[in-house]
């Protein structure tokens, strides 16, 4: 197993990194995990997500952490609802990734 170390210093708030590129402890166990012609499957769209990852679900991420999630206990009538609404950001997050996870 790789002990190269993340450096953190590279990373502007979690911003414009890719997240693939610089978890070299990931990169190794995909690599040892995985047969070669499914790594080089799977590298490619592993870069791109990482992209995705330090840049689009980061700024969003930010978005969801400065209006956190927000519980309604009742509606207009009085009736219990229980339901907690997130920012919109939350679902954009989560559609990007499983849009990229192949």
């Amino acid at each position: 197993m790789t002990h190269e170390a993340i450096d953190y210093g590279q990373c502007e708030a979690g911003r414009e990194v890719n997240y693939w590129e610089l978890d070299r402890t990931l990169q190794y166990e995909a690599r040892r995990t995985y047969p070669d012609e499914e790594f080089s499957w799977a590298e490619p769209r592993l870069a791109a997500f990482g992209d995705v990852v330090g840049s689009t679900i980061a700024d969003n991420a930010d978005r969801i952490d400065r209006h956190g999630p927000e519980l309604h206990t009742y509606d207009r009538h009085g009736e219990v609802r229980n339901e907690v609404e997130c920012h919109p950001a939350q679902d954009g997050n989560e559609r990007i990734t499983y849009e990229n996870s192949g």
